[in-house]
C-alpha cells in the first residue's frame, strides 16, 4: 500500500512514486493498492485538500523469517517500523551534512517542493528518524494494522495470504534473552482507513461523527503521564 498522491495532476510534493510504483508491477503478481486519505466530513472541498496533504504516516515491511528454534521449525513474522519515507531520496548520516556531500553522496536527495533550494547551491535539507525491526508477538500487530487497513483499501476485490500455525509460529515470542525488549505499539487512526478486526479493541472505541476512533497514543500518554511519580521525560516534535 503506498499513498495516493495527486501527482497525476500536480507535480509530486513528497516524492512518493506511486504512479510510478503502480505501472511498473502492472501485470505482475504484485499487487499496489493506492491509498489516499479522504472522507474528511469537513464540508466541500474537504476531502480534495485531505487527499492533498494528508497520510496516515505509517511506515512498515511485515515478512515472514526463518526459524530460531531447532526445536520448531515453522517461519516467524518479522517487521520493520519507523519514520523515515521507504523511498529514495531520503538517506541521511548521523553528522546531517548541510553542503560538503551536495555533489557526491547526497546528490540524489529528495527536496520539498514548498522550499525554493537549489540541490547544486545548498543547504540540504537533512533527515533525521528511526527505523526498527521487531520480531514477536509485536510483529503480529504490524501485521494486524496492515491487514486492517488492508480490509478497506481492497474492497475485497483481492485476499491476503492465509498465515496458519503450522507453517507459521503464531503462538509465542521467539526471543527471551537477556537483551530483549518488551515492546507495544500504540496508532492514532479511524474507521474511515481501517477496518477494526478485534471485538475487545472495538469496545474501546470511540465515535465522533459516525466514525470509529482508536486514539492509542493520546490514551497511553495520559496514562503514563497519570502513573509518574518524581519525574517525567517528554519528547514529541508535535504535541497536540
Amino acid at each position: 500500500m503506498v499513498w495516493d498522491e495527486y501527482d497525476d495532476l500536480i507535480p509530486s510534493l513528497v516524492g512518493t512514486h506511486d504512479s510510478e510504483t503502480a505501472e511498473y508491477f502492472e501485470d505482475t503478481r504484485v499487487i499496489v493498492k493506492r491509498c489516499a486519505r479522504g472522507a474528511t466530513n469537513d464540508g466541500i472541498g474537504g476531502d480534495t485538500f485531505a487527499r492533498l496533504c494528508y497520510t496516515h504516516h505509517q511506515k512498515s515491511i511485515i515478512c515472514d523469517s526463518l526459524a530460531v528454534s531447532e526445536e520448531d521449525e515453522r517461519l516467524r513474522i518479522i517487521a520493520f517500523v519507523g519514520g523515515l519515507d521507504l523511498t529514495n531520496g531520503r538517506y541521511d548520516t548521523p553528522q546531517h551534512p548541510t553542503f560538503s556531500t551536495l555533489l557526491t553522496r547526497h546528490a540524489a536527495d529528495f527536496y520539498q517542493n514548498c522550499a525554493v533550494v537549489r540541490p547544486e547551491a545548498g543547504p540540504r535539507q537533512p533527515w533525521h528518524d528511526i527505523h526498527c525491526f521487531v520480531e514477536g508477538k509485536v510483529a503480529q500487530d504490524v501485521l494486524r494494522n496492515f491487514e486492517e487497513r488492508w480490509a478497506v483499501e481492497d474492497n475485497g476485490t483481492y485476499e491476503l495470504c492465509s498465515l496458519g500455525e503450522e507453517e507459521y509460529n503464531l503462538e509465542e515470542d521467539v526471543y527471551e534473552g537477556d537483551d530483549s525488549w518488551n515492546v507495544q505499539f500504540l496508532r492514532s487512526i479511524t474507521s474511515q482507513s481501517c477496518q477494526f478486526s478485534l471485538l475487545d479493541r472495538a469496545r474501546k472505541l470511540k465515535t465522533e461523527r459516525a466514525e470509529k476512533i482508536e486514539d492509542s497514543i493520546h490514551s497511553a500518554y495520559i496514562h503514563q503521564i497519570r502513573r509518574s511519580q518524581n519525574y517525567i521525560f517528554y519528547r514529541e516534535p508535535v504535541l497536540f
